[in-house]
């Protein structure tokens, strides 16, 4: 099976595997497509457990032309993937993430923030709710890609109108710079993640932990 291109330098990735939530990466070919229908039809005959590829889709990169795709789900019986998907509960996009796309993750983090009727709370109960929550949920998907700058100044806006008046649609004069909030604890602030900067932060830590 021929793997897809890759820079130079940079190994190419041929599947993910997380029990049986399996995502395989190839060259647009039938000849690759065959391989992975044998493949697994070679796995069901030993173990028992057969695909469902009704419920299997396939992502197509750019530049594949419509009569090929249409051959390539004719040939498979799994039906075309969008533009994005979830796999272990991380958006992914066969593209660098939209704020567009980010819009019903963003409305979801809103929501929960919301109903967590924060004025009936501390100041400090809403500080422990925005770091193991809120932060927590982006810990993950942090790890995959660089999410866009605006999209997360929306949210960091959400969390500190959430923090200061317990709703996201309060309104106070605040008295201290958010920015001082997001200092470690030891240097005068509250130890708030800014979530632009923790992203940030992910990802050179794997840059780095890859490169050396």
């Amino acid at each position: 099976m021929t793997s897809i291109s890759s820079p130079i330098g940079i190994r190419a990735l041929s599947y993910f595997l997380y029990a049986d939530d399996v995502i395989l990466f190839c060259r647009a070919s039938p000849q690759n497509l065959q391989v992975i229908l044998d493949a697994f039809t070679l796995y069901g005959s030993f173990s028992g457990q057969q695909v469902n590829w009704e419920k299997s889709s396939i992502f197509f990169g750019k530049g594949i032309s419509g009569p090929h795709i249409a051959n390539f789900l004719s040939m498979s019986g799994m039906r075309k993937g969008g533009d994005s998907m979830t796999y272990l509960g991380v958006p992914l996009f066969i593209r660098a993430p939209k704020r567009r796309w980010l819009i019903p993750w963003a409305d979801k983090i809103k929501s929960k923030l919301e109903s967590w009727k924060g004025f009936s709370l501390s100041m400090a109960c809403r500080l422990c709710l925005i770091d193991s929550v809120i932060t927590g949920a982006f810990l993950h998907s942090f790890q995959v890609y660089r999410w866009p700058s605006s999209f997360l100044k929306d949210l960091n806006i959400a969390i500190r109108i959430f923090f200061w008046t317990g709703s996201i649609d309060g309104r106070k004069s605040l008295q201290v710079a958010w920015k001082s909030c997001c200092r470690p604890k030891d240097g005068g602030g509250l130890g708030v993640k800014d979530l632009g900067v923790k992203d940030l932060g992910i990802l050179n830590k794997a840059m780095l932990k890859k490169f050396t």
